[in-house]
């Protein structure tokens, strides 16, 4: 079996992690097959993160978890109380589903919350969409777009130049 992982810069991180998961899949498998052990877990499980003690332990539950109650596990990840709820991609020590390790939780977000960038070449147009807000920054100056309709300009000199005609228009204009 090979046992390496590839780490390339340009690599994204998910299919790092997909890699590591297929290897330790394997591995667990083999030892699992080799003991001949019945119930054992050979690989990895997606549950669902249902509590996290004063002390950070996690507890999760699974298909096929004992008497399907809440099982206390460990974990590679930091978590919190804004995790309850969210599916966990597990592994078990020695495929023992008494003994899960949290490895990670899994993103859940809808297509509303992804950033989306969408160029299109045809009508010279550049579109940048997020649900919330736009910043761009460099240095200390910013131009911020949120979802309110707020356009927000920031710097410590800005300039405003026009060949043609410079209008200012709105419900009330504030200079100073």
């Amino acid at each position: 079996m090979k046992n390496t992982v590839r780490t390339s810069p340009a690599e994204p991180r998910e299919e790092v992690l997909l890699d590591l998961v297929t290897s330790m899949t394997e591995v667990v498998a083999e030892r699992g097959s080799a003991t001949g052990e019945v119930g054992r877990i050979p690989g990895v499980l997606v549950g669902r993160l249902v509590a996290v003690s004063a002390a950070g332990d996690p507890h999760v539950e699974f298909e096929g978890s004992p008497a399907g109650a809440a099982v206390p596990a460990r974990s590679t990840v930091r978590l919190a109380g804004t995790d309850l709820g969210r599916r966990a991609v597990l592994f078990f020590e020695a495929a023992d589903p008494k003994r899960p390790i949290l490895v990670g939780l899994l993103e859940e977000r809808t297509p509303e919350d992804r950033p989306r960038i969408e160029v299109e070449a045809e009508g010279d147009r550049l579109v940048l969409a997020a649900p919330k807000e736009i910043v761009l920054r460099t240095g200390r100056s910013s131009i911020t777009l949120t979802r309110a309709g707020k356009v927000l300009i920031r710097g410590e000199y800005v300039v405003s130049r026009s060949t043609g005609v410079n209008r200012i228009r709105g419900g009330s204009v504030q200079i100073n």
